[in-house]
């Protein structure tokens, strides 16, 4: 995998001035990679599959952050900065389908001898009303097989590190799977099948879970749902017998307490998991601790037992 510096250089030039350039929000920004550190140069798209590679790579790889900590994945733009670092990288992982089109334009831009990787490709795709459904990471199930996916790549590109990487994987592998086992558990016995959220985003979750997922508005966070919308699912909802409506956590509430009001019932966050504070992480949050707290709202929510 090694690059002539020439080649490098030419690629940084074409990436910093072919992106819209803009500074990183004050959540955090990207780490910087130290160069020639003769480990893998491994960058993620976004948290998620940030977690995966830390947990598989360890050590042995150096990661490169292309959404800063904090920042809103979907519109996410890259720095000049983020910008270099990607054209150094040795492996992209990253999910397609439009999810980040300012990070998709920039690693079409790289060289054919650099690694591209859609996750979507490790899993199942959910489509509605045309569109690809990218939300895979909140089903633990396809975070153990995009864990297996990374594996097998890295792997590939180092194959003196590869027993690591495999052993890495399988202890990820093997918490995905307990936390799995845990959402089944405690979902078993529930008083309400039927999840209402304010975006169509756990759709993957609630399908491994066997629930009923209404959306209020599609999988975007930035759409509106028409008037008529509302009042269809507030119609729905009272006659489940829901009593919970859940939005995203990280994002403005009105929609599900419209909805709400309308039917006499509560409302409660659930946390999509598409990025996460520097300071959450300093302090333990993980991939892991937000899904064991979405599965404690789910479980009230729904009246489990």
């Amino acid at each position: 995998m090694l690059r002539t510096v020439a080649k490098r250089s030419a690629l940084v030039f074409s990436l910093v001035f072919s992106l819209v350039v803009a500074g990183c929000t004050s959540a955090g920004r990207p780490r910087l990679v130290p160069p020639d550190s003769g480990r893998l140069r491994v960058a993620v798209a976004f948290y998620p599959i940030e977690e995966i590679v830390r947990n598989v790579g360890g050590d042995l790889v150096d990661v490169i952050e292309l959404t800063p900590a904090g920042s809103e994945p979907h519109d996410v733009e890259m720095s000049a900065q983020t910008a270099t670092q990607l054209a150094q990288a040795d492996i992209v992982l990253y999910l397609g389908h439009g999810f980040q089109p300012t990070v998709e334009k920039a690693i079409a831009s790289l060289g054919r001898d650099v690694v591209k990787v859609d996750l979507l490709d490790s899993v199942a795709l959910i489509v509605d009303a045309k569109r690809v459904d990218p939300h895979i990471w909140l089903d633990p199930v396809n975070m153990a097989a995009m864990t297996d996916n990374v594996a097998s790549i890295l792997s590939a590109a180092d194959t003196d590190a590869a027993t690591g990487f495999r052993a890495q994987a399988a202890a990820y592998s093997a918490q995905l799977g307990a936390l799995a086992d845990e959402f089944s558990a405690r979902l078993a016995n529930c008083a309400s099948r039927t999840v209402v959220i304010s975006h169509r985003s756990f759709a993957y979750l609630t399908t491994r879970m066997h629930l009923d997922q209404i959306a209020i508005a599609g999988i975007s966070p930035d759409e509106e749902p028409a008037p008529r919308r509302l009042q269809t699912v507030a119609e729905m909802a009272r006659r489940l017998g829901v009593s919970t409506v859940f939005y995203e956590a990280r994002v403005a509430d009105e929609l599900a307490r419209t909805v709400a009001d309308e039917i006499d019932a509560a409302t409660a966050p659930l946390n999509p998991i598409e990025s996460i504070t520097s300071a959450d992480l300093a302090s333990g949050t993980s991939y892991l601790t937000l899904q064991r707290a979405n599965l404690a709202a789910l479980s009230k929510g729904l009246r489990c037992s």
